[in-house]
């Protein structure tokens, strides 16, 4: 029997170390990336370059594979990507021996989606630098479609010179549903011009601000809370069933139209509704309570014009409201 011993132990031993190292084997990725799957089986996958997926070709990702950043620049998705993940096994791009990485930019006119991924840590450049500018995810593009589920974005880095948005989307039809955007260092997510937006059951939430809307956007039983700015700001919003709470800015600030039905709008720090200049506010069946100083302001455009939009509040529970320069 000890002889047994002694010759099954070293090779278990040998055995245990050689699969160590298999498993430890690192792959390296950098340049153009045809059409092709990373595998669990060769995670983790360290980027030494920037990687571009070219107009025509896929990225398949699968569940569980790690994609370590090992160099400070973008995964540049001019194709299509398919980062899918599982509840129990999830893709996730960080940080690895890089200070900062670039996030993941999606252009051109394919369609891409992410499941149940996690993108941390990345920062972002101005529009002077040498490459495009960076968020954690980017979409560019009047065609582009990108879906986003189950999937949580945090820790990115406003750089210097950069837009402010962890999540930016510019022109492309975005979905997005059951996400976490937390702990950015800029606004959680940036709607700007010509986007298609339908955000759905999305947390934000520990940002410098909820999300910034420059041209339109929908959102269904989201939940800001807990940003240092306003949890939702900018124009031509709509909110059904939605939780904005806890903000230490406005719980919405808005330029242009709000409609917004059965939400909960309290305890925000700069009110719970600050209504700029123009516009058509709509306010129904929601509750608006314990904002300070006030549940809903409207500021006038100037002393000349006042408020040049309109107010309209039915089926509400209110604290109180202020009313500054509107005459109707």
């Amino acid at each position: 029997m000890n002889c047994r011993l002694r010759v099954f132990f070293p090779r278990l031993l040998i055995s245990t170390l050689f699969f160590s190292i298999q498993a430890n084997a690192k792959v390296s990725v950098s340049d153009t990336v045809r059409t092709t799957t990373w595998t669990k089986a060769d995670s983790p996958y360290h980027v030494t370059g920037e990687v571009i997926v070219p107009p025509g070709n896929t990225l398949t990702i699968e569940p569980g594979v790690d994609v370590l950043f090992d160099t400070d620049v973008q995964l540049l998705v001019q194709g299509r990507l398919d980062a899918v993940g599982t509840e129990v096994d999830s893709v996730r791009f960080l940080l690895g021996s890089a200070l900062e990485w670039g996030g993941i930019y999606f252009t051109g006119d394919d369609s891409s989606s992410i499941r149940y991924s996690r993108i941390s840590k990345a920062k972002g450049r101005g529009e002077d630098s040498p490459d495009l500018r960076s968020h954690g995810v980017t979409a560019y593009g009047a065609n582009l479609r990108l879906t986003v589920e189950f999937s949580v974005v945090s820790g990115w880095a406003q750089g210097e010179g950069s837009t402010e948005a962890a999540v930016y989307i510019v022109e492309a039809k975005l979905s997005m549903s059951d996400c976490i955007i937390r702990d950015n260092s800029g606004y959680g997510l940036e709607i700007s011009r010509g986007t298609d937006a339908k955000i759905r059951r999305c947390e934000v939430y520990r940002n410098r601000g909820g999300a910034y809307v420059r041209s339109g956007a929908r959102f269904d039983s989201c939940t800001f809370r807990d940003n240092l700015g306003p949890g939702v700001y900018g124009s031509n919003i709509v909110m059904t069933h939605c939780l904005i709470v806890k903000n230490q800015g406005a719980g919405i600030q808005t330029v242009y139209d709000l409609n917004a039905y059965q939400c909960t709008i309290a305890g925000n720090g700069d009110y719970g509704l600050k209504g700029f200049s123009r516009g058509d506010l709509s306010i129904v069946s929601s509750i608006i309570w314990n904002n300070r100083p006030h549940g809903v302001t409207t500021i006038p455009f100037d002393d000349y014009y006042g408020f040049m939009g309109s107010l309209s509040i039915q089926s509400t529970v209110l604290s109180d409201v202020d009313i500054q320069g509107h005459a109707g």
